[in-house]
């Protein structure tokens, strides 16, 4: 039954199972791989149920159970997260409800507005100033990818983290959503691995989602702030979103031109191969994955071409003026 279970964590799992099942039978599946978190996550059954066995592995922050587990808690009771069996913070083990997972719905952009408001109504907990910290990896660029075109688009980026952002715009922020961490169940979505799960700009998640599931043009964006303000949005949220794209593009490109440049790559504008649209439909219907260099340069590079176009508009110019006259 434990087989596949590392040794050190076979004791603190025969007591999760105990605990969680009793005397019922437990059988290990698989082991779930997809993604990039540090934490070994197992399909289980018992009491003809399907359960998820999560064990933290890492001794980074960021998967500090704690946190993590505090964090899970909250989003499970909130209706967000699958329901939570056992946990153990000190054993670092955690058992929860399995979701059986179905194609993402045409819809997504309204349904993750919804979702995202829900989230973004709960507690507050603070951990790492997240744009802060993203600043510094933005900063590397120039050393990475020196180009005329970097320094404009550092220049651009400059602009836009310089506008003021409201202290009431910091909210309870899942902070990795990407599609793997998002499972719809046939009726309804649910977040999964909440790892990276602290305080953060409610504009950053609103951008990530957009990048995946929105469909460019102004109404659009209209229609999905609107859903999520349960209001129109009026033109200083707007602009708040249209800037905080642009420094979420410099985030991710950033973040992922030094992955790529580590394993070996070195980064050319005449790379790209496809637009930013396709790639992000691929990653949402998973037919590619970030996890080789090849890909995360080519990611890398749709992300930051993205920014320098916008960043290159007269409407984008127009949004930092506005906002730094607040």
């Amino acid at each position: 039954m434990l087989e596949s279970i590392p040794q050190e964590k076979k004791q603190a799992v025969q007591k999760a199972f105990h605990s969680a099942f009793g005397a019922a039978d437990v059988r290990v599946l698989e082991e779930l791989t997809r993604g990039l978190s540090s934490a070994r996550i197992f399909h289980i059954q018992a009491q003809d149920q399907d359960w998820l066995l999560r064990m933290i592995v890492s001794d980074d922050a960021v998967a500090h159970p704690e946190f993590h587990f505090g964090r899970m808690r909250a989003a499970a009771d909130a209706g967000l997260a699958p329901p939570i069996r056992y946990e153990d913070v000190n054993d670092r083990v955690l058992v929860t409800g399995y979701i059986t997972s179905y194609p993402f719905p045409d819809d997504m952009s309204g349904r993750m507005a919804d979702v995202l408001r829900m989230l973004h109504s709960l507690p507050a907990h603070h951990r790492i100033d997240y744009m802060k910290v993203m600043d510094g990896a933005v900063r590397r660029l120039p050393k990475l990818f020196p180009s005329a075109m970097t320094d404009e688009i550092m220049q651009g980026y400059q602009a836009a983290f310089d506008c003021p952002r409201p202290e009431s715009d910091l909210v309870a922020c899942h902070n990795d959503l990407k599609p793997d961490n998002i499972l719809f169940d046939g009726a309804r979505l649910w977040f999964v691995d909440w790892e990276a799960a602290f305080a953060n700009n409610r504009y950053t998640e609103l951008s990530v989602v957009a990048n995946f599931w929105l469909e460019d043009g102004e109404e659009q964006e209209q229609l999905y702030l609107s859903r999520y303000f349960g209001e129109e949005p009026g033109e200083i949220r707007t602009a708040r979103f249209f800037i905080t794209r642009q420094i979420m593009s410099c985030i991710y490109g950033a973040h992922f031109l030094f992955l790529a440049t580590q394993g070996g790559l070195t980064p050319s504008w005449e790379s790209r191969s496809e637009s930013f649209e396709e790639f992000q439909r691929k990653l949402v219907n998973f037919e590619v994955y970030l996890l080789d260099a090849d890909m995360q340069m080519q990611y890398a590079l749709l992300h930051l071409n993205r920014a320098l176009e916008q960043m290159r508009t007269q409407r984008f110019h127009a949004a930092v003026a506005l906002l730094g006259e607040r």
